[in-house]
């Protein structure tokens, strides 16, 4: 299993299948939808506490932003947040990470407000690290979306076909009754 932003070549590397956060359009690469991404702001609960109730609040607040894909302008920004959000984009820029998990841990011990990921955010909420000061009326669900890809010229093994289902499951699943492969 490797992990990374950058685009690889499947075939070059000898890649079966894997997991690609997008539109589902790569050349060479078949895509199947496994699940919608959703984001919202989230901070430490300490945040909360100090006053941030409201949106209009996070004028107050340095925002943390994610620039492990900036290149991409589907990517789930505070720019398109506050657009859907029909409200215009405070002037109060924070830090700058490029990636996803030390963003979100940026979050959870600092002063600002984070663009989380529902995927990547959902075990901090449910620990009590993380928690969304305007709750569910304050999330947008991204352009792009989790999809599972193998080379679009090679026919699927029986492994594969077995994996696909297994991510089709687990991305269906409540959060609750998601599980390791047996």
């Amino acid at each position: 299993m490797e992990t990374q932003v950058q685009l690889i070549d499947y075939a070059r590397e000898g890649i079966d299948i894997g997991l690609r956060y997008g539109q589902g359009q790569w050349p060479g690469l078949a895509a199947e939808y496994l699940m919608a991404e959703t984001v919202f702001p989230v901070c430490a609960p300490a945040l909360v506490a100090q006053g941030l109730q409201r949106i209009e609040h996070l004028s107050q607040y340095p925002l943390l932003h994610d620039t492990s894909v900036a290149n991409n302008p589907n990517y789930p920004s505070w720019s398109c947040w506050f657009r859907q959000q029909h409200r215009p984009l405070p002037n109060n820029v924070g830090l700058q990470i490029n990636s996803s998990a030390d963003l979100i841990a940026a979050a959870i011990r600092a002063q600002e407000v984070a663009l989380g990921r529902e995927v990547l955010v959902r075990d901090d909420i449910a620990s009590g690290t993380l928690v969304c000061p305007f709750g569910s009326a304050a999330a947008i669900t991204s352009a792009m979306a989790y999809h599972v890809v193998w080379q679009q010229d090679r026919p699927c093994n029986q492994a594969m076909i077995d994996f696909r289902h297994w991510l089709q499951q687990q991305a269906a699943a409540p959060v609750t009754q998601q599980a390791a492969p047996a």
